[in-house]
């Protein structure tokens, strides 16, 4: 019979319980026993005494053989109260301590102790008790190229290898020092602590292994650097259980590399190359960045950096910050961020710079997608370019938000395709809003010419024979969409508004982002939550899965179905199979065919695994463009979506463009239009799409209405119309059955926090 305290699989349970408040005097064996008498049976009983102190760091080039060698008075710092991590063997009994010390009525010494309780899966305790990991205790092991000979020697170690979570860990202790900002750095001027490590990498980055049978060694050849993590050793441990338990609610805390980091010489050479221009072709545009096309004199003096861990993983927050254990944080009553070594060592690059091949590269700025990377520009001066001269040339950046200040100086560096010069007469960039009810209608989006649209396209490297109706541009200190839209005959080929301007500048150049186009329409796993949210049976979404899925798998064998899958869902990456194809080519005949196709293939799958990534034949991914013309209602939109062809690449002489319009589908009906990242039901919009002639110049473009109480660009997910991307949809089977939208969120942003002056560049040189 099961015990009533049995916990079924995979339910969260407490069994681990920290505590704290006792004497300092009191040992692991006593604990244990306090405990086991008023509450149930310990497994392990983990005392400490010690914490990293604040705003310090380890300092493994400050040697010690043993923390004796610190006679000195330390730095003064906040030492951590006694504390515990408890395993109880039976739920109840951890309970029965929790409880008791809520109730302050666990005593010891005459001291009550506080708890906090941390809750784990049951499946996955019971699979850590079964999961027994291979120990090889007294190992020794030497470490890639350490900083120097006698730096990181970790003499004996513990290597484990646990089949629980496929990791190899060496662990051991040694006496560290803790360096503290402001302080010398010698065995005087800092705090020396006995601390656990534990270099850890993952059984799948073992590239290689070799076996010396002589001495009984092992020579591993690591695809990616190990990780290293440090956290201060317990005083007293009482181990009661032959088998293996779940960590302690105690932090393992993120240390930069042991590696020596090699300054790679690089010869004149190579710098010659960096310096070498772009060749241009048919008189088209490399897409790169406006601030990199202004220094082409200096262009290998910039660097994008990456900040990335040992395994070229991107750093998380857990790698640049960490909190002490909950029971210190309450014993302490105090609850601050403590960063790490590595997000000092990341400071240290963005402050002070660095020097690689004999350059020292000083921070410049970074875009708002940078930031999602941790990317940033940095720049070496030349004594006639300095950071802060190229800052002072991007413009004036007036915002007094950090935030924004530094996302308007990212925009310097999107990729854009430079494009045309215009004249200041030819430009309108006060254009007024579309304003009512407190939405702005046109926010991000203005006009352009047809025939200055035609000079832009004549620009771009365009696959289709047609000039794109839209283009998300950087023009000066404006960011947004330019729609096409007939002039007035007053000489006005650009017209801008205030809700695209972003900051000063005086650049002339229309740089390009990206147009319309068409754009194959995907479901992902946000919009199919929502729309199994909004009553659309999951048996429309398996039928549609299993016909992509069918596709796929005939892509080799039947030609008929390949060009179909390359021509309706991969956009301009269909285009070289498609024409191959269409030639007769054949995939078991033709290598090169039959390798895209199953690239192809390989590409779908992964998007249908990793994201949810269904085909929707009845679908696409358009820009949102606004009806200047005011005819559409509230509840309106218009579509006229282009129908998939191969289009002829090979034109050589004569107009790159066709005068006719493309062949395009002009939807009428009910349509679903959404736009990522959707988390709420409202996000998703139920429209009416209507034909309006005066609109039908407007291909792969989804137009709102400038009339209503909100923008239905701004119901769905907060978005706007200065380059966003929505999914519509007109598959009937899509539809929910209410055909009415939910009650859209309220996106309003939050006050920005604004500082009483100026942004002040500090540290930049």
């Amino acid at each position: 019979m099961a015990s009533p305290d049995a916990a079924a699989a995979g339910e969260l349970v407490v069994t681990q319980v920290s505590v704290g408040g006792f004497d300092a005097r009191v040992s692991a064996d006593e604990l244990t026993g306090f405990l086991e008498s008023v509450a149930g049976s310990v497994w392990r009983c983990r005392v400490k005494t010690s914490w990293t102190p604040q705003d310090s760091f380890p300092d493994f080039s400050l040697l010690l053989p043993s923390a004796a060698a610190y006679q000195a008075t330390p730095p003064p710092y906040v030492r951590a109260p006694p504390h515990a991590f408890v395993h109880f063997a039976h739920p109840a009994a951890a309970r029965r301590a929790a409880d008791a010390a809520a109730r302050s009525q666990l005593l010891l010494g005459g001291k009550a102790l506080r708890a906090a309780s941390a809750p784990d899966s049951s499946l996955r305790a019971d699979r850590r008790r079964s999961a027994k990991p291979f120990c090889f205790a007294r190992s020794r092991v030497e470490v890639g190229e350490l900083l120097a000979p006698d730096v990181f020697h970790p003499g004996v170690v513990e290597f484990v290898v646990d089949p629980f979570d496929g990791l190899c860990r060496l662990v051991f202790a040694r006496d560290t020092a803790f360096a503290f900002p402001g302080y010398r750095r010698d065995a005087s001027a800092a705090v020396a602590l006995r601390c656990d490590l534990k270099l850890e990498f993952s059984v799948s980055d073992i590239a290689g292994i070799q076996v010396f049978e002589a001495d009984r060694s092992l020579l591993l050849r690591l695809s990616a650097a190990p990780l290293l993590y440090y956290r201060t050793a317990a005083d007293g441990v009482h181990d009661s259980v032959p088998y293996d338990l779940l960590d302690d609610d105690d932090p393992w805390i993120r240390i930069t590399d042991i590696t020596k980091v090699n300054q790679h010489q690089l010869t004149a050479e190579f710098f010659g190359l960096l310096n070498g221009e772009e060749d241009v072709v048919n008189d088209r545009v490399a897409m790169n960045r406006k601030l990199l096309r202004n220094c082409s004199k200096v262009a290998d003096r910039f660097l994008r950096v990456t900040f990335m861990d040992e395994g070229m993983q991107l750093l998380n927050n857990n790698a640049l910050h960490f909190y002490a254990a909950p029971i210190v944080k309450d014993l302490m009553s105090n609850s601050f961020r403590q960063t790490t070594a590595v997000h000092r060592r990341v400071r240290t690059f963005l402050t002070d710079g660095f020097n690689m091949c004999g350059r020292k590269y000083s921070f410049l700025a970074f875009s708002s997608n940078q930031l999602r990377d941790s990317s940033a520009w940095f720049f070496a001066e030349d004594g006639s370019t300095t950071a802060r001269s190229i800052r002072e040339w991007m413009g004036q950046f007036p915002s007094k938000n950090v935030a924004k200040h530094t996302a308007r100086m990212g925009l310097c560096f999107t990729s854009t395709y430079a494009t045309v010069k215009t004249q200041p007469h030819e430009v309108n960039d006060c254009v007024d809003d579309v304003e009512h009810n407190g939405y702005t209608f046109s926010d991000g989006i203005g006009k352009i010419t047809p025939d200055l649209a035609l000079e832009v396209a004549k620009k771009l490297p365009l696959t289709d024979n047609y000039p794109p109706s839209a283009y998300q541009i950087r023009y000066a200190g404006f960011k947004g969409v330019m729609a096409v839209w007939p002039g007035q005959n007053d000489g006005i080929r650009l017209s801008l508004r205030p809700s695209m301007r972003k900051f000063e500048s005086s650049h002339n150049v229309l740089g390009v982002v990206s147009w319309t186009k068409f754009q194959p329409g995907f479901l992902n796993r946000q919009i199919i939550t929502l729309l199994t949210s909004l009553e659309v049976p999951d048996a429309i979404f398996w039928q549609m899965q299993e016909a992509m899925l069918c596709n796929l798998n005939k892509i080799l064998s039947d030609s008929n179905i390949a060009f179909e899958v390359v021509t309706i869902s991969c956009a301009e990456h269909g285009t070289t199979p498609g024409l191959m194809l269409s030639a007769g080519f054949v995939p078991e005949t033709e290598p090169h065919l039959k390798a895209m196709l199953l690239a192809i293939r390989s590409s779908q799958l992964m998007g249908l695994r990793e994201k949810t990534r269904i085909f929707v034949p009845k679908g696409r991914w358009m820009m949102g463009c606004l009806d200047e013309l005011g005819i559409l209602e509230q509840g309106q939109c218009f579509i006229r979506a282009s129908t998939p062809s191969l289009n002829n690449s090979f034109v050589m002489h004569g107009s790159r463009f066709s005068t006719a319009n493309k062949n395009a589908e002009i939807i009428v009906g009910t349509v679903v239009m959404a736009k990522n990242p959707c988390l709420h039901p409202g996000d998703v919009r139920i429209l009416e799409a209507v034909d309006v002639p005066e609109l039908r110049h407007l291909v792969d473009c989804l137009v709102f209405p400038k009339k209503g109480e909100r923008p239905h660009a701004n119901e769905a997910s907060g978005s706007d119309l200065d380059g966003d991307v929505y999914f519509v949809t007109w598959d009937e089977q899509l539809v929910p059955p209410g055909k009415k939208s939910w009650n859209p969120m309220d996106y309003s942003p939050a006050e920005a926090n604004k500082l009483p002056r100026g942004i002040i560049e500090r540290g930049y040189h």
